[in-house]
């Protein structure tokens, strides 16, 4: 189980930010969240949150599909986006 601080970092990370600002939302130094990117527990739980996100998101784009406003459309691209990026850091752990 994550801690306060580890889930802090996780969404930072989900939603694209990089890591050192995912270590300033959580109080911790970068190079903790470089070693909690190295636990299988942390990698698991962000694999999964992104896919969450991921399936989210999708949901809209093919139920609404072009009754959607561009801006609507952009919100969700940005964060999938974020998706890609958070996998990235979640699998290869770099700043």
């Amino acid at each position: 189980m994550l801690t306060a601080q580890q889930n802090k970092a996780l969404t930072a990370i989900v939603r694209g930010r990089p890591i050192t600002n995912a270590a300033k939302e959580a109080k911790v130094h970068r190079g903790t969240v470089h070693r909690w990117l190295k636990s299988d527990e942390f990698a698991l739980e962000g694999h999964r949150a992104v896919e969450d996100v991921r399936q989210f998101h999708a949901s809209p784009r093919s139920l609404y599909g072009n009754a959607m406003t561009a801006a609507e459309k952009a919100e969700i691209e940005n964060v999938l986006a974020g998706c890609s990026e958070a996998e990235a850091a979640l699998s290869c752990p770099s700043d």
